[in-house]
Formats: C-alpha cells, structure tokens, sequence
C-alpha cells in the first residue's frame, strides 16, 4: 500500500515560475505529480514607472515603512543601492512568503501579514493602525495594478505614501487541447490570485476548453474561490484560511481536495457546483 497521501494526484500548478517553490516540494514528496504550467509571466515594468520607482526609492526624505506586495517586487528592488540605515524604514509585507523574500534579499526581519489574507491581512496589525501610522512616510513597492487596498487604506488612516511600481503580469498562452497533456489531464490546479484565475478561465473559454472549469482547484483564499465560481469553475474546492502560509499549507488543502476526487461517489451532477470542501482551522500561522 502507497502511504504518500497524495499518490495518484495529478495536478497542475498555475503560480509563475520561481513562485512557490517550497510548496512545490513538498507537494511531490508527498506523492502528487506536479506539472507547473505558469498563466501569468513577470517583467519589468515601462522605463517611465522604472525611473520614478527607483526615485522613491533614492528619495533622500527617507521613508518611516517599506511594505512590499510580492516576492516580485523584492527581487525588482534587491539589486538598487540600498538606502542608509536611518532612511530605510521598517520593512512590511503581505505574507510570510515576501517576508522570506525580504529577509534573503536584505539580511533583516520584517513585519508580515498573516497567512494568505493579503493587503487586508497587514491593514489589521495593530502597527499599521491609524494611531500609528498618521504623518508617517509609507512607500509602497508593488506591481502594476496590485493590491490597491493599501494606498487608499493607508491615505485614510494619514499616512504619506508613495508607491513604485517595479513590474507587470503578462498573461501567457495554455495549451488546454488534451493531446498537450500526454501524461493525461490533471485531475486539479491551483489558483493562487484572483488575475491568474481570470486568465485562466478567460483561455478555457477560449479555447473551448471545459474540462479545465470542471478540475477540482485549490483557492488561496475566499476572494479567490468567489473570483473562481464567478468565471464558471464547477469542480470541489479546497479553501486555504486567512491565516495559512500557503508555501506550507499547500499539500494539506490538496490532500483534502484529493479526498473528494478520489471517491467518485461524492461527485455532484456534470455540470453542477460541487460543494466546497471544508477543513479544520489550522491551529497557527504556517
């Protein structure tokens, strides 16, 4: 008897390339065959948002926070000359994966958000509160059109803030014709943010493709399992929680969406939502 829980999974991982490698790992040390397919490319943002990025980034005022928004954007910024120690300010992100991000690139801890509650997640630690951060200098360091929670969130609250924007998603093309995967289909993927999830039922539309919108999927969060059966996707989903690292929450949620779709008797009607699947709150932050 195979004892790696995920034996048999075939599934495929939509996060651009580079992105979640850990949880990559682990997904096949525990038995799932694990195809990365990457819907979403990251380049370089325009020379113009380049330019003024790197300004704010110099600015000689200094800034009292740098919150970064991806690992994206830690790698666009990691290679600039880095700021005095007195204008560097106190370093944040969104999740403890740019957190890891930032303590490679710049040799220091951090303020992270919990889990895979994003920008709302960081909004509600007591540092960013309004007591704390009204007259403060805040430079965002983020991608084109990400995370536009922060700004205006933190503008309410008196915060100064900049924003340099230091790289683009480009969606890429998917082969979705059966005979592109000759190892068979996958049976599930993962949908790690709302953008990916658009574009990959935007190229399943396409393509008249509808065997992608019925794989059971892996959501990283609410807002991304919504997004996700707003587009048209059917099959059994698995939910990570606000308060999961999803590099190391990743193969537990497909091990209880593997639950489902290995018992053919619990699928629901061809076409028909299938209920989401439901897992026990992890008891701390991954």
């Amino acid at each position: 008897m195979n004892a790696l829980p995920l034996a048999g999974l075939r599934l495929w991982l939509t996060r651009p390339i580079g992105r979640g490698d850990a949880g990559t790992r682990a997904l096949r040390t525990a038995g799932a065959v694990v195809w990365p397919r990457p819907v979403l490319a990251i380049e370089p943002t325009s020379a113009a948002l380049l330019g003024a990025a790197q300004r704010s980034w110099a600015d000689p005022a200094g800034w009292d926070w740098r919150i970064f928004t991806s690992p994206a954007a830690v790698a666009a910024v990691s290679d600039w000359p880095r700021p005095v120690a007195r204008h560097i300010g106190t370093l944040a992100t969104v999740g403890p994966g740019t957190a890891r991000a930032v303590e490679a690139a710049f040799g220091e801890g951090c303020l992270a958000g919990p889990g895979t509650a994003g920008a709302a997640g960081l909004l509600g630690l007591p540092e960013l509160a309004a007591a704390r951060v009204t007259g403060r200098r805040v430079l965002l360091v983020q991608g084109e059109g990400g995370r536009e929670l922060l700004e205006p969130a933190l503008r309410a609250r008196g915060a100064m803030v900049g924003v340099a924007r230091v790289y683009r998603r480009v969606t890429l093309p998917l082969a979705l014709d059966p005979a592109d995967w000759p190892e068979g289909l996958p049976q599930a993927l993962t949908l790690s943010s709302a953008d990916s999830t658009r574009a990959v039922a935007a190229a399943a539309r396409a393509a008249s493709a509808d065997w992608v919108l019925s794989l059971g999927f892996v959501a990283w969060s609410e807002r991304v399992r919504e997004v996700a059966r707003a587009e048209g996707f059917v099959g059994p989903c698995s939910t990570l929680t606000a308060d999961e690292d999803a590099d190391t929450a990743v193969v537990a949620a497909c091990q209880t969406l593997w639950g489902i779709l290995a018992k053919p008797a619990l699928a629901t009607a061809a076409g028909a939502p299938s209920p989401d699947a439901t897992r026990p709150a992890p008891s701390g932050a991954g």
